[in-house]
């Protein structure tokens, strides 16, 4: 799937998620019988936490962390939407369907 600016994501509802304040631990539950746990530590973790679980777009989100970082939102949006490749790739955030009508 392309990840752009519009894609609505969430996290993965499957994710058990402690945060230990400089990190996020990640257990995908639905897959218990080959366990991946994801370390996210710095920007990935604030990253996360940036997407609400009823879901944002990925420029909702670029722009949380743009104002968090006093950071321009052309640059930050373009590596939010590579992170969240990646993330979707390993099942940690979800895209939402856009609804119709």
């Amino acid at each position: 799937m392309t990840i752009d600016p519009d894609t609505v994501i969430r996290p993965s509802p499957s994710l058990a998620i402690v945060d230990s304040g400089g990190r996020i631990v990640l257990l995908d539950l639905d897959r218990f019988r080959e366990p991946e746990v994801i370390a996210l530590e710095g920007t990935g973790r604030d990253l996360l936490l940036a997407v609400p679980a009823e879901g944002a777009t990925v420029r909702e989100v670029a722009m949380v962390l743009a104002e968090s970082f006093g950071a321009a939102l052309e640059v930050v949006e373009a590596d939010v939407v590579a992170v969240v490749g990646e993330l979707v790739d390993r099942g940690v955030v979800a895209t939402v369907p856009a609804s119709v009508g």
